[in-house]
């Protein structure tokens, strides 16, 4: 009775540095997207609750990344503290030993862990893929408001456009004149006026259809690679245009597909890489996507094994090093991250197996933990 007690003080201790190094890593990583978010609100016509909304996609979209070094460093912290206190001490006078005193740090992260995998598998994808549509939707609102009567407006890749008046926003364009050269041909729209139109804006199920529709002009188009043109009086002509003229930001699209999906991609690529003729573009592609599936199990073996770490350094603290464990911490962190993030870049050049690439600098992390542990001075 009296150990479990002791197991939920422990716990208890280890909770809250963790719930708070989580909210600093978060808030920490969310300023490098701060200031493009915020560009929306103030620059353009978006309401603040989608700014809201996708400030929450963002954050849990950063999970993976803040969950191990919140882990690490509140281990640090907690285990820093109770030596202070010499409750470690006290712990240590009646038997306590260092294997069961890490056990309830172990159910945590192993709980976490869990936590992670299944947030991972569906809800960080589904924060990546709204997180992406919402910044369409965002740019695309946005780009209405930028629309001035008697200036040009070329917000739209290959597009210019001039109105002399703008009604609604920018939903609505008098005397209007559209110049649109891409690679393949010229195109010269006049027109006494045209709505812009933005479909599914409202519906972040369905993908972002813009298009103009003009009244009452004429169009003069030639393809880039010949001499002959066209010239066409119209009522009505309708100009679609692809959502991804606006896209600010986006996301990696595995990084958006659900674990099973994923999978399905996988096999795919595989049976497509083992077909006669395979190029190398489909091998990188193949990467990539073990990259991210991969990944997704090595994260939740991370926080443990971060935990693990952080309780060795945070005990050691006690041995004298009181102003070294962070310091080491961080030299562990960059250590780390510097094996993990080489192997990947290797990986994506196929110099190196994807599987090697993820679990390797995990697996030596494991091993430094243990030896940690290991050789920590403790009567047990």
């Amino acid at each position: 009775m009296m150990l479990k007690i002791l197991h939920r003080y422990l716990a208890g201790n280890f909770i809250v540095p963790f719930v708070g190094s989580l909210g600093f890593f978060i808030l920490f990583l969310l300023t490098f997207q701060l200031f493009r978010v915020m560009r929306f609100a103030v620059q353009k016509n978006v309401e603040w609750m989608a700014i809201f909304e996708l400030m929450g996609h963002i954050c849990i979209s950063f999970l993976p990344i803040s969950l191990p070094l919140a882990g690490l460093f509140a281990m640090i912290y907690a285990m820093g503290r109770l030596s202070d206190d010499a409750e470690i001490v006290a712990m240590r006078s009646f038997g306590l030993s260092k294997y069961k005193l890490f056990f309830p740090f172990l159910c945590l992260a192993i709980g976490v862990a869990i936590v992670t995998y299944a947030l991972g598998s569906r809800v960080i994808p589904h924060s990546q893929d709204r997180f992406k549509n919402q910044m369409v939707r965002m740019s695309s609102k946005g780009a209405l408001s930028e629309i001035k009567a008697g200036e040009f407006f070329t917000e739209i890749p290959s597009i210019t456009l001039f109105a002399e008046r703008v009604k609604n926003d920018g939903e609505l364009l008098e005397e209007v004149f559209i110049y649109d050269k891409n690679k393949t041909q010229t195109r010269v729209i006049a027109a006494e006026k045209a709505d812009f139109i933005i479909e599914n804006k409202d519906d972040p199920n369905k993908a972002i259809n813009l298009k103009f529709k003009f009244y009452n002009g004429n169009l003069f188009q030639y393809k880039n690679d010949e001499v002959n043109y066209q010239k066409v009086n119209f009522e009505i002509y309708d100009m679609p245009i692809s959502g991804q003229s606006f896209e600010v930001g986006s996301v990696s699209k595995d990084s958006m597909l659900s674990s099973s999906a994923l999978s399905k991609k996988i096999s795919y690529l595989e049976k497509k890489v083992a077909a006669k003729g395979s190029k190398r573009g489909d091998r990188v592609s193949l990467a990539k996507s073990k990259i991210e599936f991969l990944n997704r199990y090595n994260t939740p073996i991370q926080f443990i094994i971060f935990v693990l770490v952080g309780f060795s350094l945070g005990i050691k603290k006690m041995r004298g090093n009181k102003s070294n464990a962070s310091y080491f911490g961080i030299l562990f962190l960059i250590g780390h991250y510097f094996l993990f993030l080489g192997g990947i870049g290797a990986a994506k050049k196929l110099s190196l197996p994807v599987e090697a690439a993820i679990f390797g600098p995990t697996f030596i992390s494991f091993l430094f933990g243990i030896f940690l542990l290991k050789r920590m001075d403790w009567a047990s």
